[in-house]
Formats: C-alpha cells, structure tokens, sequence
C-alpha cells in the first residue's frame, strides 16, 4: 500500500470489480465507467479507431473525471503526456504519465487516499500491467503515475484502489491487477478511467 507521503513503484496485483456510473460535472469529461469494460477484441485485420469513444481532457477543473463505486471519491486527470495516449512498446517505448488528483464528493481532497494498487488493464486480452513509478505530490490528494503502458490498439482501463480511511470502511478490490496466483488488492474504493488506444 502506498501513502501520500512515499514513494511506490506498484507491482502488478491491481482493479476490476463493479464501479457505479461516471458522475460529471457541467463540461467535464466523464471517462469513468460502472463496470469493468467486456469490449470484444478487434478482427486481426480491423484497424482500432477512437471515434465516438470517451476523449481524455486534462486540467483541475476540466479534466476528465470518474467516480468511484461507493460514490465517495472522484478521480480527477489533472495532466497527461502524452495525450492522446498511445501504444508503447519495448521497440516503440512511449509510455503514458498521468497526475491524478483525488476528491471527495464534495470536491475536497482527500488529505488520507492510499493507493493500494493501480494497473492499466486491457479487457479483450487480458493484459494489466502497473505504472513504473508513483509518487505522492506536495498537493493533497495528487499522485503522479509514471510509466503506463498501452502496449496494444483498443479499449483499455486505468484502475485504482484507493483506501482512505476519513472517507468509509466498505471494501472494494481490484481483481484485475492481481499478480498470477495472488488475491486480488483492495481499498475502500475502486475507481476507474477508460481509454482508447487507436492504431498507429
């Protein structure tokens, strides 16, 4: 588990379970979603395109945002790079950095979110993975998430289990970055982000 004042470079064990549906703002960018994606993978000829998928959006205001099942916590993409994301590969490395900003239903910020375990995840392939780097920032409720990896076209999640005790004692887990063989990593929350990764 990963508190705001460390440092974590998460190995994968991370999200999955039922999230309840994306609340936004007026002119947010709601890039959440209540369940878990079932996208079914493209034809091995069918070139993936974005049209009509969730846009990413960045800032702390207009960022795209997503909440989370017990619609306690709102996660908030305060800044990306790139943006739009794409795919990143060992012969093709372009890994995503995102900061994230954490908040409670009334927009504060949640000075005691833990990070129990984050991963990129791909529903059609099964392909999770944890970012290389997380860091707790100077402001409250902010991570910087460094070295995603969308190392394919499609559909993919950014999923988070966040503990913080102020906030509720529910559990929630995240069965999709779970290590092979190991239980899947809980919070108290589950929150997540989906993202189109189109062809290069």
């Amino acid at each position: 588990m990963m508190k705001r004042r460390g440092m974590l470079g998460i190995a994968i064990v991370v999200s999955g379970a039922v999230l309840c549906g994306c609340q936004a703002d007026a002119g947010d960018t709601d890039a959440g979603s209540a369940k878990p994606d079932a996208a079914m993978p493209a034809a091995p000829d069918e070139t993936v395109h974005c049209e009509g998928k969730p846009t990413l959006t960045t800032g702390v205001t207009s960022g795209s945002k997503a909440l989370g099942a017990e619609g306690l916590i709102n996660a908030r993409l305060v800044d990306a790079n790139p943006l739009p994301p794409t795919i990143s590969t060992p012969s093709m490395p372009n890994p995503a950095d995102w900061t994230v900003e954490f908040t409670d239903a009334k927009g504060e910020p949640v000075t005691d979110v833990e990070l129990s375990a984050v991963c990129a995840y791909m529903p059609a392939h099964g392909h999770s993975g944890p970012p290389k780097k997380i860091t707790a920032m100077d402001e409250p409720g902010r991570f910087k998430l460094d070295g995603l990896r969308f190392t394919m076209a499609g559909d993919w999640e950014v999923q988070f289990a966040l503990t913080s005790p102020s906030i509720s004692d529910s559990t929630a887990e995240a069965p999709n970055c779970k290590a092979s063989g190991r239980p899947a990593a809980a919070g108290n929350e589950l929150v997540i982000f989906r993202v189109c990764i189109p062809d290069l």
